[in-house]
């Protein structure tokens, strides 16, 4: 198995949407990378403008990757999969805490919009708490993640729920970038969260 870091572009464009961690399965016919299995491919981080929060999900990420080679290895994966085949059921969010990093959230949401979901079990946090409850593994805590490209008139934003204590992914979605939806968690991605509590 090879363990990859690779650039993906948008569609129709020479602009780096996002740089993606991809799991590649070797055999004996394979003469290059090229020709090798793809196990799973999934986001990692920005292309442009990172601000290192995504060192702090690595170690999360690489859980996820051997949960993902375990199951190739079991031949339970057959085919090239992404993040929707690591997520939790809805039903586990119930009874943890939500915290979500304000700027995880799409500019369109209003702060009225935002308050109607906060409460002592979901959280919208600043930078530096969100960041230190994920890097000392708040019990029972899932954290936000977004990966969106820097041009944010276009492309594909991922939006993520991550165990801080288990590093288990709890939501995954996307949607396409545009300015009449721009990156970051929506009024949809919220009320679908809410409603699994």
């Amino acid at each position: 198995y090879f363990l990859i870091i690779s650039e993906k572009f948008i569609k129709k464009s020479k602009i780096i949407q996002n740089l993606s961690i991809t799991v590649l399965k070797g055999t004996p016919e394979a003469g290059n990378i090229s020709s090798m299995f793809e196990v799973v491919s999934f986001p990692f981080a920005t292309a442009a403008n990172k601000d290192g929060r995504e060192l702090i999900f690595v170690s999360a990420f690489l859980d996820l990757i051997q949960d993902c080679i375990t199951d190739a290895i079991e031949g339970k994966v057959s085919g090239s999969k992404n993040l929707s085949y690591l997520t939790m059921p809805k039903s586990t969010l119930e009874k943890k805490k939500i915290a979500i990093y304000k700027s995880d959230l799409s500019p369109d949401l209003s702060k009225s919009e935002i308050d109607l979901y906060a409460d002592d079990d979901m959280l919208f946090l600043e930078a530096d708490n969100a960041n230190t409850m994920f890097i000392h593994e708040a019990y029972n805590t899932v954290m936000s993640y977004v990966i969106a490209p820097s041009d944010s008139t276009q492309g594909k934003c991922y939006k993520m729920l991550i165990g801080a204590d288990d590093h288990a992914l709890y939501y995954f979605d996307s949607h396409n970038i545009s300015e009449k939806q721009r990156a970051g968690f929506t009024k949809k991605d919220l009320k679908k969260i809410a409603g699994s509590r």
